[in-house]
């Protein structure tokens, strides 16, 4: 586990080179669960410990129908966060 802003994160334990669709969502969804503001999608990487440098395009389609994932601007930064 992961603490960060004073919570903790569950890490997935992704061991394979490479990354699958379930895998990514359930790492994202726990970490965005877990923060109470947008976090860049270096943060995120960071904190699930993934290996992946820019998600795919249709993954990130994917997880704002599924997840409710919203990503905006933030001094010139894209941040994401879901709907609550």
């Amino acid at each position: 586990m992961t603490a960060f802003g004073g919570y903790n994160i569950e890490k997935p334990g992704i061991a394979d080179k490479q990354l699958q669709y379930p895998a990514f969502k359930k790492a994202v969804e726990n970490v965005l669960s877990h923060t109470e503001e947008p976090i860049s999608w270096s943060e995120i990487k960071e904190l699930a410990e993934l290996r992946c440098y820019k998600p795919p395009a249709v993954w990130v389609e994917m997880l704002e129908s599924e997840i409710g994932l919203i990503r905006n601007k933030k001094d010139g930064d894209t941040v994401w966060s879901i709907k609550q």
